[in-house]
């Protein structure tokens, strides 16, 4: 499926691109240039990311359990 128009992105290249280390946004978008052209991709690559990762990209929750805020 096609991630980013502009750049012509599919979600195997990011799927890729975050197996080969990358590991934030800002990764993802130096190596495939995603996210640079009208932004509409910005959510959908942060999911991949997320996804990939577990959760939000390579951060540790600063609350776990019980104590999670509620949102």
């Amino acid at each position: 499926m096609i991630i980013c128009s502009c750049a012509n992105i599919n979600d195997r290249k990011v799927k890729q691109a975050l197996a080969c280390g990358a590991r934030t946004l800002s990764d993802v978008q130096a190596e495939l240039g995603v996210a640079m052209g009208c932004g509409s991709c910005r959510d959908a690559v942060q999911d991949e990311i997320s996804r990939h990762y577990g959760g939000a990209a390579g951060v540790a929750p600063a609350y776990s359990g019980e104590l999670a805020p509620s949102v």
